[in-house]
């Protein structure tokens, strides 16, 4: 099934006088000159010289244009014609094609409107034709607004997978007093482009950039939309060390010679900068820093990639809190001594590292209600409602003076109790570390029941509100306490 979807336009009627009105014709070039009367005839007209039988003709018609519209008296040629615009492109067609099955969409007000039912029109054709479905579309008909309708049902059909075999359009030359027949394809190849950037930017994904790429492979730099997919699939799977990998890899190749030498004239190189932009954030400042992981939770949350949030302040925030000194080791070590740290990779699990197997451990133990029970968190993130109110949440601190016992698998057990600046262990900063730990064990709880699809609780659980303020204290807590502990970094 053939199938030409267009606008219709008003007709051009030239006044002679004397209340005489005739449509001169035009002319516009191919393989030779064409001549028409109709300034819908010159689309129809090329596709039947290429051999294309249209079936169908979807077309959009205002109130101007309509059945309904007033009809008019003219001349073509000294011969009278009554017709209005509507009958007036049926009987051009038809000197065109024969048989034609016409599809009026008539304005029914609303562009929503219009577009859903001119959707629904093509879709119920595609199914008819049962995959042998061939359309082509003519973006010159109408005014302006009426363009862009036709324009964006070409884009939303993409995503249905309905893609026009050619999208065509007009341009006259005033000079010349010519019309030429012109692709608009690429107009509407980058606005698939555009699509298919927001889609990663927004949401992470590249989907729509790959198969841009497979459709027009000398459009995109190949190179580029490798890395792009490389950092979805981290962002899809929680593959944070992937995705921390990934980053790098493309800002590496971003700022390559092999990139830079070239004349980067794709469309994937009109958004370099944005993806610089969007990504700056949690690239390390230079070769021998690292980005601090609260920036990466921070971003996260910024780009609505709440599980990727919680998965990287449960899977390295710990790490940080040792790295930065927030916790130490016993007696204010740095690092674990021989025995405690062959105890601790005794009792972990392989794939664990031992800065969140202790951390987790022992906040856990210090924030039991008492020693017969079992660990209750007492910070129930589904009970707020709004920032304010979780920052006025006051609780018991934590007895940081407390042991947990690590227990090796082939050995002994022992005590371990991790230890605090000083700055830490008073006032603000032991209030603020309080609400930190506890925090943190009620963002773990969070993204356990999430990745195991967990239906304890029931209705209750947390809902996406409630996670993003938590989220967002644990952010604030954490960049705090970095302001106590290194008070000559007033940015952290």
């Amino acid at each position: 099934m053939n199938v030409l979807l267009l606008a219709l336009s008003n007709m051009r009627l030239v006044n002679k006088g004397g209340g005489r009105k005739e449509i001169v014709s035009s002319k516009f070039y191919l393989d030779e000159e064409i001549e028409y009367y109709y300034q819908l005839e010159p689309v129809p007209r090329f596709l039947e010289k290429k051999g294309h039988h249209i079936d169908r003709v979807v077309y959009f018609a205002t109130k101007k244009t309509d059945k309904d519209s007033n009809p008019e008296t003219f001349f073509i040629n000294g011969k009278e014609i009554t017709a209005n615009t509507e009958t007036f492109f049926k009987d051009r067609i038809e000197e065109i094609f024969e048989n034609v099955n016409y599809i009026p969409v008539y304005d029914k007000g609303s562009d929503v409107s219009n577009i859903k039912y001119m959707m629904k029109k093509i879709r119920e054709l595609h199914d008819e034709s049962q995959d042998d479905f061939h359309l082509w579309i003519d973006i010159h008909g109408g005014l302006r607004p009426t363009q862009m309708l036709i324009q964006s049902v070409v884009t939303l059909l993409k995503y249905e997978g309905i893609t026009p075999e050619d999208v065509y359009s007009i341009e006259y030359d005033e000079a010349n007093k010519r019309s030429y027949l012109v692709k608009a394809s690429n107009t509407h190849d980058i606005h698939g482009f555009v699509a298919g950037m927001n889609e990663f930017i927004t949401y992470g994904k590249s989907k729509l950039l790959e198969e841009f790429a497979e459709k027009f492979p000398d459009q995109v730099n190949k190179e580029l939309v490798k890395h792009i997919k490389s950092i979805s699939d981290a962002i899809q799977l929680c593959d944070i060390q992937r995705f921390d990998e990934a980053i790098v890899e493309m800002d590496d190749f971003i700022n390559s010679d092999d990139y830079n030498d070239i004349e980067n004239t794709t469309y994937s190189d009109i958004f370099v900068d944005t993806i610089i932009s969007v990504y700056e954030k949690i690239l390390p400042k230079d070769t021998d820093a690292e980005t601090d992981v609260i920036d990466k939770v921070e971003w996260c949350l910024e780009h609505d990639f709440i599980q990727q949030a919680l998965t990287v302040i449960e899977s390295q925030m710990p790490e940080e809190f040792f790295k930065k000194g927030l916790i130490k080791w016993p007696n204010q070590a740095d690092q674990p001594d021989q025995q405690l740290e062959s105890a601790l990779n005794d009792s972990k699990e392989s794939w664990e590292k031992k800065e969140n197997y202790a951390f987790f451990n022992w906040i856990k133990f210090n924030v039991k209600i008492n020693a017969d029970e079992n660990w209750v968190n007492p910070l129930l993130i589904r009970e707020i409602t709004d920032y304010d109110q979780f920052q006025k949440i006051d609780m018991d601190e934590v007895a940081f003076d407390n042991s947990f016992r690590v227990r090796p698998r082939n050995s002994n057990s022992i005590n371990m109790t991790l230890t605090f600046p000083d700055v830490l262990t008073e006032g603000d900063g032991k209030k603020k570390l309080t609400k930190l730990f506890r925090l943190h064990l009620a963002l773990k709880d969070q993204r356990n029941q999430s990745n195991h699809a967990s239906t304890e609780g029931g209705n209750e659980r947390a809902t996406v509100d409630q996670v993003k303020i938590a989220i967002q204290e644990y952010i604030k807590l954490t960049t705090d306490l970095y302001k106590i502990l290194f008070p000559e970094k007033v940015d952290k």
